[in-house]
């Protein structure tokens, strides 16, 4: 199930995968296990700040999340 930008707060806990279709949106997950994979939605914005900056200053790992038309473009396979 993918989730919608309009559906994201800050602590919810999701999966890369789910947010993979939310464009323009800079996000973060960050793991309380390396090799986790849903995590625990920690950094939502149109734009990169500071906060954004200092959850790759920590010790948890994370994951950030970024994704263009483009990049969804990429993903899509054609039948020919």
């Amino acid at each position: 199930m993918y989730l919608q930008a309009n559906e994201l707060k800050i602590g919810m806990r999701a999966t890369v995968e789910q947010l993979s279709h939310i464009l323009n949106k800079y996000m973060i997950l960050a793991y309380d296990n390396a090799g986790d994979t849903e995590g625990t939605l920690v950094f939502v914005g149109n734009r990169q700040n500071k906060e954004y900056d200092r959850w790759f200053m920590q010790n948890k790992p994370i994951t950030p999340i970024y994704h263009t038309q483009m990049d969804l473009e990429e993903n899509v396979v054609y039948d020919e």
